[in-house]
């Protein structure tokens, strides 16, 4: 299970579980601003990748985030 500290929460949902990648993400849940997502991989090398899409996309350049495992 990954975490992602965020205000933008529907566009990171969407951002991730959209990743058309080998790796898949799943949305569990959202406890005040932190998401919850089960991915396909382990939990360091998908901390890794939220990190990198996050950080790459359009939304990233402008948003404070923090992905924790």
């Amino acid at each position: 299970m990954i975490y992602v500290n965020c205000a933008q929460h529907e566009q990171v949902i969407k951002l991730l579980e959209s990743y058309p990648g080998d790796v898949k993400f799943e949305f569990k849940g959202k406890t005040g601003l932190k998401l919850s997502f089960e991915a396909t991989t382990d939990d360091d090398s998908a901390v890794e990748l939220a990190k990198s899409i996050i950080k790459n996309s359009e939304l990233g350049k402008s948003l404070y985030f923090q992905v924790i495992k």
